[in-house]
């Protein structure tokens, strides 16, 4: 049994605690909130009393005993309440993105091996269904093998809330297509970026990036991603030296490319669905929690590790590098 400490409840720390309170392995025993108010709503089917509510890390480390600390405050905070909770020798799930900062990722990476602590970061799109297929799709090398690979991501989200520092954009939703990029092809290489915004646009700094990621495979990826789109949309293929690979409705069609002797110009092949493999989680949430599960049981680190999770990272800084100066920035220039 895994007990846990719940730091913030409401919005994207809503899920942790509702999965875990229905899991037999965990067991939430108090939540740390800057607003008690209203926090019965946040609690949702959790069994905790509102005795088990608290307005600062500390104070709960010192009332409850537990094995791990849940952080899903604003990025801002999350190297205070990890040091807190590597203070306490306590095991840390923390929402994405670790830290918006190289240096303090990679600091607070090795103060949780100093403090024999298991690090892990809800890198939860890795374990969805779309991203499981494309793995499998791209390393079983059935379709082929990948070349050219094309993401365009917009997102409506006039307001900023918490993305008000430079490059939040990318450190926040991008940081989940380069975990789910360097997984299925690799490392990336290089990077090439630039940003811009929209006349509307409510956010302090550009609130769009456009970005070429060359892999060491060879492969490229042309990246766009937006938060100040009128209409959400995605559009995600990937080709190969067979066909081409594509996300249609979250799940992936693939078109061989053998074209009729008499096939018009700009004629595509009919797509066929890619089944996805087996084993994928419930959602991507469920794999984070089993992998923190494994973490923390098993003491052995996973692929969402938090020194895993620098090499994502690593990517997020070579694309804010490259965006700031202009220049192709490459792996071995982020030490």
């Amino acid at each position: 049994m895994i007990r846990t400490v719940h730091v913030g409840v409401r919005g994207r720390g809503a899920w942790p605690l509702r999965l875990m309170t229905a899991d037999p392995g965990f067991e939430p025993v108090a939540i740390v909130t800057r607003d008690p108010a209203g926090i019965g709503d946040a609690l949702g089917d959790s069994p905790l009393p509102e005795t088990a509510v608290y307005t600062d890390l500390p104070a709960a480390l010192d009332a409850v005993d537990c094995d791990a600390v849940v952080v899903c405050t604003p990025v801002e905070l999350h190297a205070r309440d990890l040091r807190t909770a590597y203070a306490s020798h306590k095991h840390v799930l923390v929402e994405k993105c670790l830290s918006s900062s190289w240096t303090e990722a990679n600091a607070l990476v090795n103060e949780a091996d100093a403090a024999n602590v298991e690090l892990v970061v809800a890198q939860n799109y890795r374990y969805t269904a779309a991203t499981q297929t494309l793995h499998a799709a791209i390393t079983g090398k059935e379709y082929g093998t990948a070349a050219l690979v094309d993401i365009a991501m917009h997102k409506y989200r006039p307001a900023p809330r918490q993305q008000d520092y430079p490059y939040a954009t990318f450190w926040d939703q991008g940081c989940h297509h380069v975990d789910d990029l360097q997984w299925c092809l690799g490392p990336i290489a290089s990077v090439r970026a630039t940003t811009f915004s929209a006349p509307w646009s409510r956010y302090r700094d550009d609130a769009a990036i456009q970005a070429l990621f060359t892999f060491e495979s060879g492969a490229t990826c042309t990246y766009l991603l937006s938060n100040v789109a009128r209409a959400n949309d995605l559009r995600y293929s990937v080709q190969t030296d067979r066909g081409a690979l594509q996300l249609r409705n979250d799940r992936w069609e693939f078109a061989e490319a053998l074209a009729p002797a008499d096939a018009p110009f700009g004629w595509n092949a009919p797509a066929q669905p890619v089944e996805p493999p087996a084993g994928i989680p419930p959602s991507g949430e469920h794999g984070v929690l089993e992998a923190f599960r494994q973490a923390v049981n098993e003491r052995q680190p996973t692929e969402i590790s938090g020194r895993a999770n620098l090499e994502t990272l690593r990517v997020c800084e070579m694309v804010q590098r490259a965006g700031t100066t202009g220049a192709s920035v490459g792996r071995d220039d982020v030490e």
